[in-house]
């Protein structure tokens, strides 16, 4: 009876296809069927060892029937140390946990718009991976500038490893950050935090061995297990009053680590190794009014405590916490609700009887403000934070007033409205990418008496003219020279200066920092008139096109041929001698009312404006009627239309 039902079942398996073959292999890849009616499969792993591009069907046939893939299991392409590049068709929604980790030599992956499930560790170890892109009909997740997140990027789910940013601020949308979402990151120095983050999963920035400096959030309550292990760079923590649990391992051989200030009265919770590794020279500061409880709780008492002042307190809707309290001083931490319109900030504030001065604007204090206008700073303020003012997007006017004298990285980064700074004389350290894309600004103007920097047209240099700091991005001018005294374009210098098209870089110059021209894209001319190339640091033109026409002294064509970076471009030597006076191309003409170029040689045209109407190498050019500007190899011309 039993042999009968046996056989019985086995039929009716058979008749549904139930009992068929569940995995099998197609070019290499293997596959299990994920549901036999609907003939859909998931790609579960490989054969023998992938190297190169490897291009998923969208379809696979097995035995005369034709599968769908609609997923990539777990670890499928792990391990596959060779694997340069993956194409994910549409159609697959799912891409289990590890599926790519370890792929070493994995650049850039694209998510198609069907993905609307992707595990946790799918990229890890991914050391080359520089950017993760998502079609944007994607309904789940999203991407900016090659970092995923779910759709409305309130989530940030995986950094790629392989990015060699050194810093990144994270979109003011997000709440949260995914299990290790920096995990190994290595080149990231500077995180730039929102005030919107609420939840850091574990293992947020493990192994982030560059990671100098982290201000938490107001909303972060809690660390978990391994935030920061290994962070091996990272000397200065600052934690809000509202964080009750430190997990384990969160600053597990952190050994750089000099300087934790805890805002919560009460002392955190500590998970078990949460600071094992750490050096005996941390310093703990806490507010004065917790100290006690500090001294008495485990772990917390072996620490060398300080008391840190009050906690942060409000008036008038600003958050204040106090630098000092000898010295009656407070620094601007932030704010309640965010302002909007002009906003005055006070020079002193009182609370519970004492009145502070207020002497600094706080890193990140008003970041992401996008309807404040306008912005009074107090004579009694002497430092602006990095990232204070930063992505305040309505921002026009701000005075910065005598006796400023530090201005932070970023302070004033992304403010897209602000169209002129003055800067006093007393500001004598001015930080990085301080006015970073601020696309409408057209003019920074310091103080004759600065001994430290100087202005010429509005743009920023150092005193001595040495060190070319920033050209605003907003200015309107086509043509500029960059004056004989430089000789270093410094960081992001002119970054985003969209309306450029025409640059001569002198024979004085002799390095180009990092991201200097990036987003120049309406540069269409170059003249580097340095014997020796100059040395570029990282990313110095990135989004510029590099079938511009560089020209270069002929006797150093081949050394900028052979140098990187600078032979990506379309190299042409010019002579040096007698450059201003340079002569025309014989080859050019104008007949019948067009310019000729028989030759293709590069040419630029611009009207009595000033404005750029032309560029390119056409054989033939023709204009509206009237009077224009010729520039070709170094020399310009008026010709007639």
């Amino acid at each position: 009876m039993k042999k009968a039902f046996f056989t019985l079942a086995v039929a009716l398996l058979a008749a549904t296809g139930a009992w068929a073959q569940t995995t099998f292999t197609a070019d290499n890849l293997k596959y299990t069927v994920t549901d036999a009616a609907t003939h859909t499969v998931e790609l579960t792993g490989y054969e023998s060892a992938l190297a190169g591009e490897v291009n998923i069907p969208a379809t696979v046939t097995n035995e005369s029937t034709e599968y769908s893939v609609t997923s990539i299991g777990s670890y499928a392409f792990s391990w596959c140390s060779q694997l340069t590049a993956v194409t994910i068709p549409e159609g697959v929604a799912t891409i289990g946990s590890y599926a790519f980790e370890s792929c070493s030599s994995l650049t850039v992956v694209n998510i198609p718009a069907s993905v609307t499930n992707i595990g946790n560790w799918v990229f890890d170890y991914c050391s080359a991976l520089t950017a993760i892109h998502v079609a944007e009909g994607n309904t789940a997740y999203s991407s900016e500038d090659g970092v995923l997140f779910n759709k409305d990027k309130t989530t940030l789910v995986c950094y790629p490893i392989g990015k060699t940013e050194t810093t990144y601020t994270v979109p003011a949308t997000v709440t949260t950050f995914t299990t290790s979402a920096f995990e190994n990151c290595t080149a990231l120095a500077q995180i730039n935090l929102p005030n919107s983050l609420t939840d850091m999963k574990s293992r947020t920035f493990y192994g982030c061995t560059s990671l100098k400096e982290v201000t938490l959030p107001d909303g972060v309550t809690q660390l978990m297990g391994s935030n920061f292990t290994d962070c091996s760079a990272l000397e200065k923590v600052t934690l809000p009053e509202g964080i009750t649990y430190i997990g384990s391992g969160a600053f597990k051989n952190c050994s750089a680590l000099t300087e934790l200030t805890v805002w919560a009265i009460t002392p955190p919770t500590l998970g078990s190794d949460a600071f094992t590794g750490v050096g005996s020279s941390l310093v703990v500061k806490v507010p004065a009014e917790g100290l006690p409880a500090y001294q008495t709780a485990d772990i917390w008492k072996d620490f060398t405590l300080q008391g840190n002042g009050q906690v942060p307190f409000v008036v008038e809707n600003l958050k204040y916490r106090v630098t000092s309290q000898t010295e009656n001083t407070v620094e601007v931490m932030g704010y309640q609700t965010a302002p909007t319109g002009a906003l005055t900030i006070p020079a002193t504030v009182t609370n519970e009887s004492t009145e502070y001065s207020v002497t600094s604007i706080g890193s990140s204090a008003f970041r992401s403000c996008s309807s404040l206008t306008a912005v009074t700073i107090p004579a009694s303020v002497t430092n602006i934070g990095s990232w204070a003012f930063s992505l305040c997007s309505q921002l026009t006017a701000v005075t910065i007033p005598e006796g400023v004298a530090t201005i932070g990285n970023y302070a004033f980064g992304l403010c897209s409205s602000l169209t002129a700074v003055n800067i006093p004389a007393s500001a004598i350290n001015i930080g990085d990418w301080v006015f970073d894309n601020c696309s409408a600004l057209t003019a920074i103007n310091v103080a004759g008496s600065n001994t430290a920097y100087c202005s010429e047209n509005g743009i920023l240099f150092n005193k001595d003219k040495t060190t070319l700091i920033c050209y605003p991005a907003g200015k309107p001018q086509l043509e500029y020279t960059i004056p004989s005294s430089v000789t270093v374009i410094g960081v992001n210098a002119f970054a985003y200066c969209d309306a450029l098209t025409q640059l001569t870089i002198p024979s004085s110059v002799t390095s180009i920092g990092e991201w200097a021209f990036d987003g120049c894209t309406a540069l269409a001319e170059m003249t580097v008139l340095a014997t020796v190339p100059p040395t570029l640091i990282e990313n110095v033109f990135r989004n510029v096109d590099r079938n511009i026409p560089v020209y270069v002294p002929a006797a150093s064509l081949a050394a900028y041929q052979a140098a990187e970076v600078w032979n990506e471009f379309k190299l042409q030597g010019i002579s040096t001698t007698g450059l201003p006076a340079a002569v025309m191309p014989e080859s050019i003409s104008m007949k019948g009312g067009l310019l000729h170029n028989p030759q293709g040689l590069h040419l630029s045209l611009y009207d009595m404006q000033g404005r750029q109407v032309y560029s390119g190498n056409d054989n033939t050019v023709s204009q509206p009627a009237g009077v224009y500007v010729l520039r070709c190899n170094g020399a310009s011309g008026k010709v007639l239309f």
